[in-house]
């Protein structure tokens, strides 16, 4: 019985990189796939990453992993608030400035409330809780 080949010895061999259909290129190490943003953080930050960290690609494309455009999250979190701010000033110009979840247009926090992460201008809270009476009372 023969052995498979692996990596380059493999007549199917394309190189090792394929792109996910997330769209992240992987890496084919050892007869076992690594994503290669990760392994290019690992490789900067000299260590292997801790285990809640997440990457950001700066740009959005995700096949772009040059170390100036990956950012190394402590969480998801982080992660996430990096995009809402990312969102926030593509649309508006302003980073720190929060979506209405009513009106779906963006302002200045100072002119809103949050409640759980999400916020409203008090005007759009107010007519929101307006309509939503009136219509329970029929």
């Amino acid at each position: 019985m023969t052995r498979s080949k692996f990596g380059a010895e493999n007549n199917a061999w394309k190189g090792g990189r394929t792109i996910t259909h997330y769209g992240y290129v992987m890496i084919c190490l050892d007869a076992k796939s690594v994503l290669e943003h990760v392994i290019v953080a690992e490789k900067v930050l000299g260590k292997p990453l801790p285990p809640k960290a997440r990457l950001h690609h700066v740009d959005g494309n995700r096949t772009n992993n040059a170390p100036g455009n990956l950012v190394i999250c402590q969480d998801q979190a982080y992660h996430m608030l990096l995009h809402r701010r990312q969102r926030a000033l593509e649309a508006c110009g302003h980073a720190a400035w929060r979506l209405c979840a009513i009106c779906k247009e963006y302002d200045d926090p100072q002119n809103m409330y949050g409640h759980h992460g999400t916020y409203r201008h008090r005007s759009c809270h107010a007519e929101a809780e307006y309509r939503r009476r009136r219509s329970a009372n029929g």
